[in-house]
């Protein structure tokens, strides 16, 4: 497994920073991620660790929470789809480490199957990988 420090860049291309203060206020009372900081520093700080078979894991170095996306029936509000989650990542904290083939960006994506089971798959808005 290799891991690598860096930042996760989503909505209006800001670096995602979550702090001990966020913690119970994002989603399934998760840590709160926000979208606003100019650079992988601090607060925005990661690491992400290739698992090996096609997904990885991102821990928020400030409060050793995974980063997680969640567009199913439970999370309805699109300000907190992205949180952290303190402990045991699962699916939806393990994303597909994907490459856009022409300039090479890490792109980290979660999908998700339909309520009842069935295709198709469907996205969770992806974020970028920086790495420092």
């Amino acid at each position: 497994m290799h891991t690598e420090r860096g930042g996760i860049v989503g909505p209006a291309g800001k670096f995602g920073r979550a702090s001990q203060a966020d913690a119970g206020k994002g989603l399934f009372g998760f840590f709160a991620l926000h979208f606003d900081a100019d650079a992988a520093e601090g607060d925005a700080e990661f690491e992400l660790t290739d698992l090996g078979n096609g997904r990885g894991e991102v821990k928020h170095v400030a409060t050793g929470a995974y980063y997680g996306v969640d567009m199913t029936r439970f999370s309805d509000d699109l300000r907190k789809v992205h949180y952290l989650k303190p402990s045991d990542p699962g699916g939806n904290e393990q994303p597909w480490l994907l490459r856009h083939p022409a300039s090479g960006t890490k792109i980290l994506l979660v999908e998700h199957a339909q309520p009842d089971g069935g295709q198709p798959f469907f996205p969770a808005p992806p974020v970028a990988w920086v790495a420092k």
